[in-house]
């Protein structure tokens, strides 16, 4: 057992001393790993954890070699006190005493830290060192505060099958849960699955890492099949859902009924989350994370836009976060028209937006929100149309990318495209808690392609779960006036200028005011006209 403390400065650049005598530890990564350790709750992460941060872009196999190569060095240069670092399958930890020294005199943390290495690892030094600037009390990395990912396991598929092929399904399955939970920036991913040995058969194990498992499940006998999944917590079932097929033809599940399943899935743990981290309080306090921010940003009322922004100008550590850049520019988009906009709300949105963009164009769900700003807010219809659809080719299951498709498809005038878009956006996302707002451009597009019955339909589903919604309410007057509901059409006039005093024949022409199309202007300008309004 060792008695005497080990000294780990990460005040200005990596040094630690042991029995009074300094240790050069050589190698870059392995410096890493202690600062890392250092700071952990306990002294401890999992290995699963580490590989992630330090090795991202290597394979299973690569970067286990990684870490075995980092620890054994290591373990070299402490020599006699290589009892420091403890180790098991599964986690490696500190042997205490240790005592950390931060920065106290505006000194920088970890100064030497290894350039380049990936996202997860830049995203716990920066929190290290927003903590070090503010003085914080030392708490566990990613534990607490704005930048904190929840961490997700995902465990191996468990398989009855009578044709190997099938496995397929469920592979696809994960593939769209995984891809889409990533995009939210707010959960740490552990996949299990490529583990040589199912060591979850006898119940899920002690890692402290994970907060929340996800297992999926695929039986099949000849024409029929089951795919389940639940999402568990230790042994508690936090949600659970299962879909059947009995068919005799070639596929047992279409793809649109895999986006739809993984779709629930990953709403479920969205929702999961949500009350986790945000809880009973959030309607009074606003948010309190970044799923707090996607949860207000999706209710399209106005103050919760602004709350969205109060939130993320309070939180300069999130200034790398791409979704965070990217929420704040579609928060600015989505009061538009709730007053008169200004040139610098504009150039908020284009300075987020544009930073979103520089940060993360692989994220399907930041190309889907800076496409929206950059068709509606900015005008800039072929940078919309461009990003919406390399959002829908990274992305294909996931509503807000052909939501926000079709919306661009409004712009461009391209009517049947943006019916067809809103179609696919509702179609993915009927399941979901979101589930109106991704219906809302079916119930624009809808007044616009003549399809009013349709129109007045979805539009009522839309405003009862979203009664802030303008556009839907703009578009709204306009397929009840065309039905001859003049009354209903007055009305949501009314509604629309409590919150829009601009709302009018003449406003509505004027090519600033935010409207989605030419279209849009024809058929808003025709039920004023109808209602006598001059």
């Amino acid at each position: 057992m060792r008695t005497r403390a080990t000294s780990i400065s990460l005040n200005g650049n990596f040094r630690l001393v042991m029995a009074g005598l300094e240790v050069e530890v050589r190698a870059s990564r392995a410096r890493a790993i202690v600062a890392i350790l250092a700071t952990a709750h306990d002294h401890k992460k999992s290995r699963d954890a580490l590989k992630a941060m330090i090795w991202p872009r290597s394979d299973e196999k690569q970067a286990s070699g990684s870490m075995r190569t980092a620890l054994s060095s290591l373990r070299h240069d402490l020599g006699e006190n290589a009892d420091l670092v403890g180790a098991n399958r599964t986690h490696i930890w500190l042997n205490g005493p240790v005592e950390l020294l931060r920065p106290d005199d505006g000194g920088a943390f970890f100064e030497d830290a290894p350039t380049d290495i990936g996202a997860d690892f830049e995203d716990w030094l920066q929190t290290e060192r927003n903590r070090s600037d503010r003085q914080l009390p030392i708490i566990a990395p990613l534990e607490c505060g704005p930048t904190r990912r929840i961490c997700i396991g995902i465990l191996p598929i468990h398989e009855r099958l009578d044709e190997p092929m099938a496995a397929l399904l469920a592979t696809q399955v994960l593939d769209f849960v995984i891809e889409s939970l990533r995009a939210h920036e707010i959960f740490q991913l552990f996949d299990f699955r490529d583990l040589e040995t199912d060591h979850f058969s006898g119940g899920v194990p002690g890692i402290s890492d994970p907060e929340m498992y996800l297992r999926l499940s695929l039986t099949k006998v000849r024409s029929m099949a089951q795919l389940s999944v639940s999402v568990l917590s230790g042994r508690q079932i936090l949600w659970a859902h299962a879909t059947s097929a009995d068919q005799s033809g070639p596929f047992l599940f279409s793809h649109d009924d895999v986006a739809a399943f993984a779709n629930q899935t990953v709403d479920a743990i969205l929702k999961a989350a949500f009350r986790k981290y945000e809880g009973a309080a959030f309607r009074g306090k606003g948010p309190q994370s970044m799923i707090g921010v996607v949860h207000q940003l999706y209710g399209m009322s106005r103050e919760g836009q602004y709350s969205v922004r109060r939130y993320l100008e309070g939180h300069p550590e999130l200034e790398g976060s791409a979704l965070a850049n990217a929420c704040y520019a579609l928060s600015v988009a989505n009061t538009l028209g709730e007053g008169e906009p200004t040139l610098a709300d504009l150039e908020e949105a284009r300075r987020h937006a544009t930073r979103a963009l520089e940060l993360d164009m692989q994220n399907p769900l930041v190309l889907a929100f800076c496409g929206h700003v950059f068709g509606f807010a900015l005008r800039e219809f072929a940078v919309g149309a461009e990003a919406t659809k390399l959002a829908r080719r990274q992305a294909p299951a996931m509503p807000q990318a052909w939501d926000f498709s079709a919306m661009n498809a409004i712009y461009r005038g391209a009517l049947p495209d943006a019916m067809r878009f809103s179609r696919k956006a509702a179609q993915l996302g009927q399941y979901s808690p979101y589930r109106e707002l991704f219906r809302s451009s079916l119930a624009i597009t809808a007044t616009l392609t003549g399809e009013h019955e349709t129109a007045v339909q979805v539009s009522r589903s839309v405003l009862m779960r979203l009664p802030e919604f303008l556009a839907v309410m703009r578009h709204a007057a306009a397929s009840y006036s065309a039905l001859g509901q003049l009354s209903e059409a007055e009305s949501m006039v009314e509604q629309v200028r409590a919150r829009d005093h601009r709302f009018s024949p003449e406003a509505v022409q004027d090519p600033k005011y935010p409207l989605p199309s030419a279209d849009s202007r024809d058929v808003i300008g025709r039920t004023f006209r109808m209602l006598g309004h001059s």
